[in-house]
């Protein structure tokens, strides 16, 4: 039961994240059992509880496959993840099933496979799958289904949520315009970055990564973050770098100013001693008491990602070393080298973060050559572009997500229909008061009450 508990609570954490966009089209099925209806699966309860009216549930004749789909009434929508919640104590009809975001209603579906369930075992009845894809459709799909029965792939959809933004559009009731200055005006619902790159006019001296749309070399006035796209939270002008040891005229300041990049001088990276040392580290105190820290990108020096092996990424309360504290990132040093550039998640509250190595290089030991960090994320309290608007007073310890301003611990029960609230995360399990969202954070979330 804990277990399941903790599963939801995960699940409607990402939630929150995104903008459902399940009220945006139509639903079908490829077949109706008794008085059940494709609409079943995209309106609450949010549960795996199983009756007919309120899930989306296909003959049981032994038809080759099974499916249940969702069209989206614009054109296009950026699908971030898909929740599911199917029907409790029926996993084993899940068991092989495909989830797919497409731009056609074929069937069997033709465009980008999102998950395929793997053998063996039985899928989890809760489910959060990342896509990340551009589509029309979103296609539950099972040419599989209960091999223990053999009655053939049924659908059993209790509750489905489809979350991201039409495309073109981002950030919290996906109302904010993506930048023109991205590629196809296509950008992250989550924060408004330009997922096909930017466009190179933003770019100091027109220098930019075509992969990426990071402007190496910085933004022409007016443009602001790595990508020019006004939406980056960086905290690195909030605080004071450090670092285990300086080799030559190297300071830990250099990891935070331009260029953008990963090769190497001396002035623009942050360099640790060549000396056999057992650990090296750098690390960077927030000015603030505490920041919600989002991601943390970093881009080390080029040709030398064999001195990276086995580094670990902190976020902290204290200064310590050895770090004690969250751990966002640890490198397998058994796997080849990570990779020189990084934008690794950690979405955690902390004082510090902190770059460690007990690992390196065997000839010369931990070294650290950060050619550019940043940190991104808000003052606790604060959420939006530039950090300037503050969290509800209606979030537990007045702490939300710095892109869209969601509670992170949950709200304050009172806020809660009947005072039902799911104490994990924060979802009022039966609505909210009028007024409040799902969430009760004042923000339009899955449904406003």
């Amino acid at each position: 039961m804990l277990f399941e508990l903790l599963v939801q609570a995960a699940v409607q954490l990402t939630i929150r994240a995104q903008h459902n966009l399940t009220s945006y089209g139509n639903a079908s099925q490829s077949s109706l059992f008794v008085g059940s209806n494709p609409q079943g699966a995209i309106h609450p309860p949010i549960t795996n509880d199983f009756n007919l009216s309120s899930c989306s549930t296909t003959n049981t004749d032994g038809a080759p496959t099974a499916w249940w789909g969702f069209q989206f009434s614009f054109e296009f929508a950026f699908i971030t993840d898909i929740t599911i919640y199917y029907r409790k104590d029926y996993a084993v009809r899940m068991d092989g099933f495909k989830l797919y975001v497409t731009n056609t209603s074929t069937i069997p579906p033709d465009g980008y496979l999102c998950y395929e369930d793997p053998d063996p075992g039985i899928p989890n009845i809760t489910q959060n799958i990342p896509c990340n894809q551009l589509g029309k459709y979103v296609i539950y799909y099972d040419d599989k289904g209960d091999v223990q029965t053999n009655n053939g792939p049924v659908v059993e959809l209790c509750y489905v949520a489809i979350n991201g933004c039409e495309k073109g559009m981002w950030g919290t009731n996906c109302s904010e315009s993506c930048s023109t200055k991205c590629i196809g005006q296509h950008c992250h619902p989550e924060n408004g970055s330009c997922v096909w790159g930017c466009d190179e006019q933003k770019c100091l001296n027109n220098r930019w990564d075509i992969h990426t749309g990071v402007c190496t070399e910085g933004c022409v006035t007016g443009w602001t973050s790595q990508i020019c796209n006004c939406t980056k939270y960086n905290l690195t002008p909030f605080g004071t770098a450090t670092q285990s040891s300086r080799f030559i005229r190297s300071t830990p300041e250099g990891a935070l100013l331009p260029p953008i990049s990963n090769k190497f001088t001396l002035e623009t990276c942050s360099t640790t001693n060549v000396d056999g040392a057992s650990f090296a580290w750098w690390m960077f105190e927030i000015s603030f008491n505490s920041a919600f820290i989002t991601n943390i990108t970093i881009y080390y020096r080029e040709g030398f990602g064999y001195r990276m092996n086995g580094f670990q990424l902190y976020v902290t309360n204290s200064s310590v070393i050895p770090p004690v504290g969250y751990l966002c990132y640890a490198d397998d040093p058994g796997m080849p080298w990570p990779s020189i550039t990084k934008t690794i998640p950690c979405n955690e509250l902390g004082k510090y973060v902190i770059y460690y190595d007990t690992v390196g290089d065997e000839k010369t030991g931990p070294v650290v050559e950060l050619c550019y960090v940043a940190i991104n994320g808000c003052q606790k309290g604060m959420w939006g572009t530039d950090c300037s608007e503050a969290c509800s007073s209606s979030c537990i310890g007045h702490h939300c997500y710095p892109n869209n301003g969601y509670c992170v611990w949950g709200c304050n029960e009172q806020k809660c229909l009947n005072n039902r609230w799911d104490i994990l995360t924060g979802v009022c399990t039966e609505g909210c008061v009028r007024g409040l969202s799902q969430i009760c954070n004042c923000h339009k979330c899955t449904y406003v009450c």
